[in-house]
């Protein structure tokens, strides 16, 4: 794994499931760096409980003279053994769309061996900057129409750049076959995430999932082209 940009099409898709999913995966000889660039709150700070005290926002008075070394200050060793980068203090806040900054916060990630970013909906220059840099684009989709007309949206912005599906599924609804939802977005590779309840609770709780649900998916995510 070197570096992973994570979109959700929806909120609520498990977008942010998967980035931290995919951190505790890429564990080994180098410290994974799991970046919170979720403009709209919620990412991995949320879900783990981080008591951050450093966040991007502290950047912002910097203007020009933002460098990689003020965004390493952000960084917070997590006990599971990943470093965090978190977020901003306040969802919404804008911060993500400063364009030094956000350039600044991909160079610093692309510095290391090992890095995923939650970016949410992908909706912030942060994002476009991260995923400019990154080795692949994992696009977390519910397998309904509305996952693949909101997905198309994101796709669009990425402009050309390959991205692999996450496909979701939808507990109790008519689901889109994941060949089909591939095909309607575009997308070389997309790999079905079975719901899990107990894979994402042990994620939840900063833990590597096991089994053929999250798990099975996020070891096709780690490892595509």
């Amino acid at each position: 794994m070197s570096g992973i940009v994570v979109i959700g099409a929806t909120g609520g898709c498990g977008a942010t499931t998967i980035a931290c999913a995919l951190a505790l995966h890429g564990r080994g000889e180098a410290t994974p760096l799991l970046v919170d660039a979720d403009p709209h709150g919620g990412g991995p700070v949320a879900m783990w409980g981080i008591d951050a005290t450093r966040h991007l926002d502290d950047l912002i008075g910097l203007g020009e003279g933002i460098g990689t070394e003020h965004v390493a200050h952000l960084v917070h060793g997590h006990q599971c053994g990943i470093d965090v980068l978190a977020g901003c203090g306040a969802a919404a806040s804008g911060v993500l769309d400063h364009a030094h900054m956000a350039s600044a916060i991909a160079v610093h990630a692309a510095s290391r061996a090992a890095w995923v970013a939650d970016c949410g909906r992908g909706d912030s220059a942060l994002c476009q900057a991260l995923v400019s840099r990154a080795g692949r684009v994992v696009l977390v989709v519910p397998r309904s129409l509305h996952g693949v007309a909101r997905a198309g949206g994101v796709v669009t912005g990425l402009a050309g750049r390959p991205v692999i599906i996450a496909a979701g599924e939808i507990p109790g609804a008519r689901a889109i076959g994941v060949a089909s939802l591939a095909r309607a977005l575009g997308a070389a590779e997309a790999v079905p995430v079975r719901r899990d309840d107990r894979g994402a609770a042990a994620v939840t709780s900063a833990r590597p999932p096991r089994g053929r649900g999250i798990a099975k998916a996020v070891a096709l995510l780690g490892s595509a082209a």
